[in-house]
């Protein structure tokens, strides 16, 4: 097996043993380029937010349950 194939295999096992990222949210409103969301993180923490996309460029803020401490 070359070195390609090494890597290839490294790359699939480190892919096949990564966690699975289960983020849940969901649009709540949206205005045209912006979208305001809801739902919960990789870790389940309650976060919200709004974000704004088009011509190629993005933006977002999100606050997360108990980050304002």
């Amino acid at each position: 097996m070359g070195k390609f194939g090494i890597a290839t295999l490294a790359a699939l096992l480190a892919l096949s043993i990564a966690p699975i990222a289960v983020a849940q949210t969901s649009t709540i409103a949206s205005a045209g380029y912006w979208k305001a969301f809801g739902g919960r993180s990789n870790d389940g923490t309650p976060v919200c937010g709004m974000s704004a996309s088009g011509k190629g460029l993005f933006f977002s803020i999100k606050l997360y349950k108990n980050d304002d401490r």
